[in-house]
């Protein structure tokens, strides 16, 4: 599985937008409704996909869709 495919379908999961589309530009709270425990839960979500752990540091610094794909996508790479 891709990061994108990953952090996109662990999207759908948490904020429920199955059959809308997921612009990389959404910001996770403010476009999508994602609060600090649905935050977690995404990227417990990602971590089990990719099989990959994300650091707490990195993931703070997250803001947008785009930004999850492309930490997940570097997290993937330093495997």
């Amino acid at each position: 599985m891709s990061a994108a495919a990953a952090v996109l379908s662990a999207i759908q999961e948490v904020a429920g937008t199955r059959g809308r589309p997921v612009a990389p530009d959404l910001l996770l709270e403010e476009d999508l409704g994602i609060d600090s425990l649905d935050f977690v839960r995404l990227i417990q979500l990602v971590e089990e996909r990719l099989d990959v752990v994300i650091s707490d540091e990195a993931a703070a610094l997250v803001n947008t869709v785009g930004e999850l794909v492309a930490l997940a996508d570097a997290t993937v790479e330093k495997r």
